[in-house]
């Protein structure tokens, strides 16, 4: 049985090739780990990361970088495969249901696999016929998907006929739903099969040199309205020892050849301080550069001004923090957990430290009025001189995320059946060079069009008013914004 990973485009990102598909390369290390060769030899098993095999300046369609048609994609993906497994994020399911649908005509035989975070959140309609326009999966996996691989295939190979228990049946029939299960000792897991791609062809950068994802816990201890943690992981937090932490960013160089890393834990500051001790003095040893992202909150606790300077001590370029909002009011419709003034510390604490302070900001929150707007403008006016650079983005409810779910709690109004009918193409883009489809709405009223409205006020004002040194991560290059 020969099994093809495919990871679809993500166009909606600027730098389509910036971060390779982890969540498959856990797949293939683990079967090869605890299955053997078993019904398949995951040494021929191929994965395609669609975002750099399409890469192509000149593109014609798609991503101004990239040549994302259907056509093109399916010449990048083996035909006469067994089994084809797509990881969809909600950006990508637009070219996800498309490539399952082509995949269908071309490959009739096949069976068509999801996971990822869309999957874990809307897995029945990720398995609908209609729902999909065609583009259905047979089996969906939700949430951690590396045991459940595994059973897949083993299912597979029986033709369907012993189908384990805790699998059911979607709601449209079509398909079978299989919930993950957690991998509650992560250090059980295998690194990442790293081989199965080449690691040259991706452009992250740090302080011009090359750099890769690393990643050493799953779930958050927080629950912001925005985030499809709870979807995807469940809740809590797990942890890799520092042992598991340092023996990966070992493996990392010896597969890649690559040393600096990109730590994408999102509260990679609630680790026990003894074991984020032993993780700097390795990757201090070791001369590693890297980054990471953490909540205000995990900075300015008793003791954190030692912990974030033994951070930049042993080699962290930089730290982004979640402020999101300059007003406390839009933070607690968040949940976010922190306040105007904890962020401000934390900024202060950071920079302080040593290290780059970047700060992630939002525009379209629930309850945000035009002064909470202002207020973010004169919040990060304010800590100019503290902040290595911003990145502002826009509120969106993801499915699976708490205010998808509970869109009227949040002081939202979603059109969830236009999401659907439109496959999602536009749903998740407000703000920037492309404009969203009128989905969903804050419950004034306001639309995308005050979004963008806000977004594009804001970018303007911080760009005048918080200039500051922007890292081009695809050349690893410095520029003045202005």
């Amino acid at each position: 049985m020969s099994v093809v990973l495919v990871c679809p485009p993500n166009p909606s990102m600027r730098d389509p090739r910036i971060a390779p598909p982890l969540g498959l390369l856990y797949l293939v290390a683990w079967y090869r780990t605890y299955r053997g060769a078993g019904v398949s030899d995951p040494a021929d098993w191929r994965v395609v990361d669609l975002n750099t095999a399409c890469y192509q300046p000149d593109a014609p369609n798609g991503h101004w970088t990239h040549d994302f048609s259907i056509a093109r994609c399916l010449t990048e993906i083996p035909g006469g495969a067994d089994v084809y497994g797509l990881s969809l994020a909600s950006m990508q399911l637009p070219h996800g249901r498309a490539l399952a649908r082509a995949l269908r005509q071309r490959e009739p035989q096949a069976t068509l696999v999801a996971g990822g975070s869309h999957a874990s959140a809307l897995p029945d309609e990720c398995a609908d016929p209609v729902a999909m326009s065609g583009g259905h999966f047979d089996v969906v996996v939700t949430q951690e998907g590396e045991q459940a691989f595994a059973d897949v295939l083993d299912t597979i190979v029986t033709g369907f006929r012993s189908v384990p228990s805790h699998w059911r049946r979607s709601a449209s029939g079509n398909g079978w739903i299989v919930r993950g299960r957690p991998v509650d000792r992560l250090d059980d897991l295998p690194f990442p099969a790293r081989e199965k791609l080449d690691f040259h062809r991706y452009s992250r950068r740090i302080r011009g040199e090359a750099a890769t994802n690393i990643i050493t816990s799953r779930g958050c201890p927080a629950r912001c309205s925005f985030c499809q943690q709870d979807s995807l992981w469940g809740s809590g937090l797990r942890l890799n020892s520092p042992e598991r932490v340092l023996a990966e960013v070992d493996d990392i160089a010896r597969v890649t050849g690559i040393r600096n890393l990109l730590f994408l834990d999102d509260t990679l500051t609630a680790r026990r301080r003894d074991d984020l001790a032993a993780i700097c003095a390795g990757l201090r040893e070791r001369g590693v550069l890297w980054r990471g992202w953490t909540r205000a909150n995990l900075c300015v606790r008793p003791g954190d001004d030692a912990m974030l300077g033994m951070m930049a001590d042993s080699g962290c370029q930089a730290l982004c923090v979640g402020v999101e909002s300059g007003s406390d009011r839009v933070l607690k419709a968040l949940n976010k957990g922190t306040s105007v003034d904890v962020n401000s510390r934390a900024v202060r604490a950071v920079a302080g430290s040593g290290m780059d302070c970047r700060i992630s900001v939002m525009v379209g929150s629930p309850h945000e009025t035009w002064e909470d707007v202002h207020q973010l403008v004169n919040f990060v006016a304010g800590h100019r001189d503290h902040l290595a650079d911003w990145i502002l983005s826009s509120f969106v409810p993801l499915p699976g995320t708490p205010a998808w779910d509970d869109p009227d709690g949040h002081g939202l109004v979603i059109d969830k059946e236009r999401a659907r009918a439109e496959g999602y193409r536009h749903f998740f883009v407000v703000g920037g060079a492309e404009q969203s489809g009128c989905v969903h709405r804050l419950a004034d009223g306001s639309g995308p069009a005050d979004v963008q409205a806000r977004h594009d006020y804001v970018q303007e004002s911080l760009l005048r008013l918080a200039p500051r040194r922007r890292r081009e991560v695809t050349v690893g290059l410095e520029v003045e914004a202005s």
